[in-house]
């Protein structure tokens, strides 16, 4: 599970392109679901994602471990000079923005899927963000069963200046059964540009609207409306009179250019009294697709147990943060495991009944 956050700058020049962040999940080695042709599948669709898209982040479970490894090319595995110039100057980018080379990690290990993770960096000029920014820069904080790194973020070299901070966060049943999740926080974007069919579906437009009719202001209203503006309605009026407009008939001959021009007239005449009597009000006319607000969905499965148990979870935490200690650290967690252990029962104590039912 990766938790990010993106803070707006105005000050920055705007995205260009929209930033996908691509979630990953590759199946563990040596099993029956693992595949040989899960890097090459993850090269494929990050290389259709490049073409398109000049900021590119993958997330997720990648099963395999790197230690501290390289995952860039040194100029002596490049060939001819041209090669070497352009690797280092990708690699210059960590120097630029202070990001060191040498990652840090607590774990040593390094397996053939790790192997294929820091091929697929070298090849396609990605780096890995463990232990190189933020909370996690000095330590590579291990993210598996407290044994491994398998949990990575890998971001493409132009993202690199946007990250604000990097961290793994510590281990929750609530998130998942054995690994931990990753706080991801981005800054300098400017969120205008940044979305999903290359339209601003996001930025909310403002728009002026004039206040709602007030009785009591109705004289006001009236003294408000311009004495030249109706009398230059009036000659319009005699304008259209002029096209021997009958209305006894059918069909006239009436010019559908002066009528427009009439009605626009006497909206703009009302408008602008209305504006100066009322006031206006500025409102957003943003659509936002399914940001529909709904209310709470009630779990029927979640019942008395699990509310005393909930609230036994939350007054551990809260004591936690209030006084960090080992002892209040240790009960926190047991709050947690009881938590989860009840709701696990009380979800499949509702399925049973459901089932009966049927």
């Amino acid at each position: 599970m990766a938790s990010i956050t993106a803070k707006e700058n105005n000050s920055t020049s705007n995205f260009e392109k929209c930033l996908p962040e691509r979630f990953v999940n590759i199946n563990t080695e040596y099993t029956a679901f693992s595949s040989h042709d899960a890097f090459s599948q993850l090269e494929d669709e990050y290389t259709n994602f490049s073409k398109n898209y000049k900021f590119v982040a993958l997330i997720g479970d990648f099963n395999g471990r790197t230690a501290n490894d390289d995952d860039f090319l040194h100029s002596k595995e490049t060939h001819g000079n041209n090669a070497a110039n352009f690797v280092e100057n990708d690699v210059l980018t960590l120097d630029l923005l202070n990001i060191p080379r040498k990652r840090n990690s607590l774990d040593p290990i390094r397996n053939r899927y790790g192997n294929k993770i820091l091929d697929f960096c070298k090849g396609n000029n990605l780096f890995i963000v463990n232990g190189r920014i933020g909370e996690d820069r000095m330590t590579g904080k291990l993210t598996c069963k407290n044994a491994s790194i398998v949990d990575y973020c890998i971001s493409s070299t132009s993202l690199l200046k946007y990250f604000r901070n990097f961290s793994v966060l510590d281990f929750s049943h609530f998130y998942s059964d054995v690994h931990c999740a990753l706080a991801i926080s981005l800054s300098g974007l400017s969120l205008k540009n940044v979305e999903e069919t290359g339209e601003n579906r996001n930025r909310q437009i403002f728009s002026e609207k004039i206040k709602k009719w007030d009785n009591e202001k109705c004289h006001e209203f009236k003294d408000q409306i311009e004495q030249g503006k109706v009398e230059e309605l009036k000659i319009l009026l005699d304008e259209v009179e002029s096209g021997h407009l009958d209305f006894s008939k059918k069909y006239s001959s009436v010019d559908k250019t002066k009528i427009n021009t009439l009605l626009d007239h006497l909206c703009s005449i009302f408008c602008k009294s209305a504006k100066s009597t009322f006031g206006t009000c500025k409102f957003s006319n943003s659509k936002k697709k399914g940001k529909k607000k709904l209310g709470k969905l009630k779990k029927e499965w979640f019942n008395d147990d699990c509310h005393f148990e909930r609230q036994n979870f939350r007054k551990r935490k809260r004591k936690f943060k209030t006084c960090r200690t080992d002892q209040n650290f240790q009960d926190l967690k047991q709050a947690e495991k009881r938590y989860k252990k009840v709701m696990d029962q009380a979800i499949l104590d509702h399925k049973r009944n459901l089932s009966k039912k049927i």
